[in-house]
């Protein structure tokens, strides 16, 4: 079990404690930045131009640009100095300023501070900033925070969340959102509703991810693929390649998604109908393709349909790809044809150890013991003499 998150602003101590060194010593007596008493005069270090939000924003979208450390934690010091680390045109440009050098704790304790007048835009950067990183734990940790600090989340915070649940398989954060957006009425946001679907489909929830599926006013491409790949990642094959039939615009991708899980079922009757689609009816084939197709012929000794796609591999220029040549030389192999793999493996311009050991394994395959031993030696004396 992760420990609990620490207390608003606890991460930041040490930080601030840094970024205050580095502030002139005229700068601890400036006040914060407010508008002056007609009968006083501004103190030297608040009239600078240093002193309003527009130019500190910009100082320190310069320093990012430039991953200029010192510089920019100088400006968030006169940020903070000037009461202006929560300004709304200057907290976000601390946010990007310290996830572009990577510092997402200084991000998080820049943000927090924050909270009590923050909007969602800076904690989106933070959500951001751990999502592009695959820290999917924080991603809701952070989220949760941003909530409990009263901080409203906005339809741009949900997406990754939504996509942190389904890689945490843990769907009760993405119940709780579903909620949120239903009453909040995010319903024609396409966005969320196309994470919510594939935050559901992650989970297993096929039955909750078909509810949001079948309740939203408009459907892409993306929310069909969400079904038809979390269909298949349940198994439920049927229902896969019955929905397949009507996703509009269907990409290989989600193809190759439904026929690799037939394959990983034993249902190789299945991969070859829709190998069949797919070259006639559907998006082609891809080297991913061939050697799902090739597997399938190899373990069912499809011998016919193996050679068609040999065919189709030479004619598309993936007949010289290891991972293609290794499936050929399998499928020959498992469907008796040995000369046919020898022959290919001979003709092959370099071989690697993985055709080395289809070749092997085919001869182990055919109990041609005496050929394995000839075969495995020669490899070794290859290797040897490279």
């Amino acid at each position: 079990m992760r420990p609990r998150p620490p207390p608003l602003g606890a991460l930041s101590n040490n930080h601030l404690l840094r970024i205050r060194r580095c502030l002139p010593p005229v700068w601890l007596n400036a006040a914060p930045a407010q508008d002056p008493s007609p009968s006083q005069a501004p103190p030297p270090a608040a009239s600078s131009s240093s002193s309003s939000p527009a130019s500190l924003s910009s100082l320190i979208r310069s320093c990012t640009s430039q991953r200029a450390r010192r510089p920019g934690e100088q400006a968030h010091a006169r940020a903070v100095a000037l009461g202006l680390g929560a300004h709304p045109s200057v907290l976000p440009r601390l946010a990007t300023f310290y996830i572009a050098l990577g510092d997402l704790p200084a991000t998080r304790a820049a943000v927090e501070r924050a909270a009590g007048t923050a909007r969602a835009f800076p904690w989106n950067l933070l959500i951001w900033g751990y999502a592009d990183r695959g820290l999917w734990y924080d991603v809701v940790l952070a989220y949760r925070r941003m909530l409990a600090l009263g901080v409203a989340a906005d339809r741009f915070t949900y997406p990754s969340v939504l996509r942190a649940c389904g890689e945490l398989r843990d769907a009760s954060v993405g119940r709780d959102i579903e909620q949120r957006v239903r009453s909040w009425g995010y319903g024609l946001d396409m966005y969320v509703w196309n994470a919510m679907v594939g935050m559901y489909a992650k989970c297993g929830e096929m039955e909750d991810a078909r509810r949001v599926f079948d309740g939203m006013p408009a459907r892409d491409v993306v929310c069909w693929n969400a079904m038809v790949s979390g269909y298949a990642l349940a198994g439920m094959w049927g229902e896969a390649f019955d929905l397949l039939q009507w996703v509009p615009g269907a990409n290989i991708v989600t193809w190759n998604a439904v026929a690799a899980g037939n394959l990983k079922a034993g249902n190789d009757g299945e991969v070859m109908r829709l190998v069949s689609q797919m070259s006639c009816r559907g998006p082609g084939l891809d080297s991913v393709t061939i050697v799902i197709g090739l597997r399938a012929c190899a373990r069912s000794g499809y011998l016919r349909i193996g050679k068609e796609l040999h065919a189709v591999s030479i004619r598309l220029c993936f007949d010289r790809l290891e991972r293609v040549e290794s499936s050929l030389i399998t499928m020959y192999s498992r469907c008796q044809m040995m000369s046919s793999a020898c022959c290919l493996f001979r003709t092959h311009s370099t071989q690697s150890i993985v055709t080395w050991n289809s070749l092997l394994a085919g001869f182990a395959f055919m109990d041609q013991v005496e050929e394995a031993i000839f075969l495995f030696r020669e490899m070794i004396y290859s290797c040897l003499s490279k």
